[in-house]
């Protein structure tokens, strides 16, 4: 006799489908607004609290799927915003004339590829996650701090008392400090200075210190030696060396630091891809 699956209902369905569409569409704009995908995982777990409270719903389990099916849509953002675009810079694409192409028509014309590129994401996403999920996951036990987050969200939010109280002071405090950065200005996004003429910068993130706070100490720390020896050897590379002598080396330099460091984290990828078969 099959087990029922209970928390896959009709109301985590309907919820997740119109969520999904909308973070989707939320996430592309902020990925190309930004250049960068903060993915909405926490923020879907919460609204799908919420709105499972509408239907007098309180199983995690049951606003578990409905909140993974909300923030898929923010994977399929980030795979078409950040895939689309070698079309156009490897040339497969063109613009054409402004004048005479309309963003309808130009939408239009390519709409079926891009729904193509989407739905050969999802497939290949779904049966990639499918088969490492034991192995990373149960086996391996890798950090994944987004989901140790939405996980301890829904937990909170379960339980109550001072776990959801700290929670929800805590998501406070960060949107604050987010809105005196980014919208009033009161502090700087970055915090730059040098100690013994090397240069030191801090990102003044809330998301960052989250994010630390969940992978551990020790993860953190290879995180922050790594950025650190980085700093040292471009540091001592141009100031010793004989490129020192070439006008504007360092800002020449600087133009290859996010196309070296794209190509060091898809080869780091494709090396634990590999590692894995």
């Amino acid at each position: 006799m099959k087990k029922k699956i209970t928390h896959l209902s009709w109301r985590s369905v309907l919820i997740a489908i119109p969520g999904s569409i909308l973070i989707t569409a939320s996430s592309t704009y902020v990925a190309l607004r930004a250049s960068a995908l903060p993915w909405p995982t926490i923020f879907v777990a919460v609204l799908s609290f919420a709105l499972m409270r509408l239907f007098g719903r309180s199983d995690v389990n049951e606003i578990n799927v409905a909140a993974t099916g909300m923030s898929a849509g923010a994977m399929v953002a980030g795979g078409l915003v950040f895939t689309l675009p070698g079309l156009f810079i490897s040339g497969i694409w063109e613009v054409g004339d402004k004048s005479q192409t309309t963003a309808l028509t130009f939408i239009k014309s390519r709409f079926p590829a891009v729904l193509l590129i989407a739905l050969a994401g999802v497939i290949l996403g779904t049966a990639l996650c499918w088969f490492f999920r034991k192995r990373n996951i149960e086996q391996m036990e890798l950090p994944y701090p987004i989901g140790k987050a939405a996980a301890s969200t829904l937990e909170a939010g379960k339980t109550g008392g001072s776990q959801a109280l700290t929670l929800l002071v805590t998501l406070l405090l960060a949107a604050v400090l987010t809105l005196m950065r980014d919208q009033f200005n009161v502090f700087p996004s970055l915090v730059s200075f040098s100690i013994l003429a090397v240069p030191i910068s801090f990102s003044m993130s809330p998301m960052a210190i989250g994010i630390g706070g969940l992978i551990g100490f020790s993860s953190t720390l290879y995180w922050l030696l790594g950025a650190a020896i980085t700093t040292a050897v471009r540091f001592i590379f141009l100031e010793t060396s004989i490129l020192n002598s070439i006008p504007n080396i360092a800002d020449k330099l600087s133009e290859w630091n996010l196309t070296v460091a794209i190509a060091l984290m898809v080869g780091a990828g494709a090396g634990t891809l590999l590692s894995f078969l």
